[in-house]
């Protein structure tokens, strides 16, 4: 069995879309996947299974939507995608603080992004590069300022789940330590 981390957009933020981690645990196994375990309250989770990706992300958002009757995205990623996501980012300096960067992981590639449109909409001292199915951002002004995480997935052209810094890092871990395990 492989090691997958799947990232799920927008729960448990405010009183909408609740999904308590246990229960999401629940759901994965009986969807049959091994070695679970979840990060933090916002639909991070770690399991083995040798299903690909992109089924994991349909099989996932469907039983979400069929459970928990809200529908939502959700990105999967291997065991060596995070670590690359870490390697690539292109702010070093920033990661000190790792609340003002952060990593939005896209549904497709960013072809479709507009480039002219996120450099205005960048504030103050931000940043962002886009990379594939990633785009890292840093916002040394704070997240609340930023006109850009507002306007993301209708100027990014695909849907997109955001995590900060220290998400990518965890799952990562976490993930190395279910590959070691029998």
């Amino acid at each position: 069995m492989s090691a997958r981390t799947a990232f799920i957009k927008g729960i448990n933020v405010g009183r909408h879309r609740k999904l308590p981690m246990a229960e999401l645990r629940a759901m994965l196994e009986t969807l049959g996947y091994r070695n679970l375990a979840t990060y933090i309250q916002s639909g991070n989770a770690v399991f083995a299974t040798e299903k690909p990706p992109g089924v994991l992300e349909d099989e996932i958002s469907h039983a979400i939507a069929d459970i928990f009757s809200f529908s939502t995205d959700v990105r999967v990623l291997t065991l060596a995608e995070p670590n690359q996501i870490i390697d690539g980012n292109p702010f070093p300096n920033a990661v000190s603080d790792p609340r003002r960067l952060h990593v939005w992981l896209l549904d497709e590639p960013t072809s479709k992004a507009d480039p002219v449109r996120l450099s205005a909409l960048a504030t103050g001292h931000e940043r962002f590069q886009l990379d594939g199915k990633v785009a890292h951002r840093h916002t040394p002004d704070g997240i609340g300022r930023s006109k850009l995480a507002d306007a993301a997935t209708r100027t990014l052209g695909t849907a997109a789940t955001a995590c900060n810094w220290r998400t990518p890092g965890k799952v990562a871990e976490m993930a190395r330590m279910l590959k070691a395990d029998p």
